[in-house]
């Protein structure tokens, strides 16, 4: 018989004799819907929900193993929304500390050879708001990476970046300055394309600031300028430093990061070429088809451009 008032439940039962037990419902008054013999010692059936009590009293101290399978009706419906509930409010929880975990500002690890200043830097990025344990600034960043640069004159590349709950600082210090010599009558141009991270001009006028992106061909220095709403020419004497951010790949049988950068450095120094900081992003870390890891590697190259033949400052 089929059971459309679908308000019960559907039973499972494991045991032999099944039609004794059927009979002993219907004597009871129990009616039985949906019936499915699965095997000799397994059926499935579906019992109305004011039958429930009468019925489990009748099948307690039996030998059969009976098991519901599934709910209809209102109960069931309610059940659903209880367990949905739960599902919903875990799934709230987690989500909220996990994003508490990463929200909340831990520390700061420093990067780069600007590393020694660790303390000095601390105590700056303190009062730009980074304490432990408050709410993690990283909308500020960008703008801090400018800022930083701008006031703390000893450095030439800052790089923030947030690393869970960890401030990741990657801090370059500034090289010694370069001689300039040799004025020049026409505009200063860039020869290659980075960030500007110093400028230093004694005649002339300044095109760019520290933090600004600049393309080869640009120009740097003018000798073309407003003196008091006037426009004077003048020569040029200045010098503009460029970080120049070069982006390869390395394979090494070893996955250490700190060899994979030795060994970078010292391919690059042996063809002539020098660079200020090598980094190595672990996260691009990958396994090759020779069993060898592929490391991606940035290379940040010191460029002055000044009135002489562009030179490159090694470490």
């Amino acid at each position: 018989m089929a059971y459309f008032d679908k308000n019960g439940k559907r039973i499972k039962v494991t045991g032999l004799n099944q039609t004794n037990l059927l009979k002993k419902l219907w004597v009871n008054g129990i009616t039985v819907y949906d019936y499915v013999k699965k095997s000799p010692k397994v059926c499935f059936f579906t019992v109305k929900r004011e039958d429930f009590s009468k019925f489990f009293a009748i099948t307690d101290k039996t030998c059969y193993n009976i098991k519901t399978i599934k709910e209809y009706g209102v109960k069931s419906f309610f059940k659903k929304i209880k367990n949905a509930a739960v599902f919903l409010i875990a799934f709230f929880v987690f989500t909220v500390a996990s994003y508490a975990a990463s929200a909340v500002f831990t520390g700061i690890d420093f990067y780069g050879s600007g590393a020694e200043y660790s303390e000095r830097l601390t105590t700056y990025f303190n009062k730009q708001g980074f304490k432990s344990y408050r709410l993690f600034p990283e909308a500020k960043l960008k703008e801090l990476e400018t800022k930083t640069l701008k006031e703390n004159d000893y450095l030439s590349f800052v790089s923030l970046k947030k690393r869970g709950s960890r401030l990741k600082a990657t801090v370059i210090k500034k090289v010694k300055d370069l001689s300039v010599k040799n004025p020049i009558k026409t505009d200063l141009v860039s020869d290659v394309s980075g960030i500007v991270s110093s400028v230093q001009v004694y005649r002339g006028f300044a095109a760019v600031r520290v933090g600004d992106e600049v393309q080869k061909g640009d120009i740097l220095v003018k000798t073309k300028g407003l003196i008091k709403d006037n426009e004077v020419e003048t020569d040029i004497i200045a010098m503009v430093t460029i970080k120049v951010t070069v982006t390869d790949k390395i394979t090494l049988l070893t996955n250490d990061p700190v060899a994979a950068a030795v060994l970078y450095k010292t391919e690059k120094e042996a063809a002539g070429e020098y660079s200020d900081e090598i980094f190595v992003e672990e996260d691009e870390l990958f396994r090759n088809d020779d069993g060898g890891y592929i490391f991606k590697v940035t290379a940040i190259k010191t460029v002055a451009v000044s009135t002489y033949k562009t030179a490159a400052t090694g470490i």
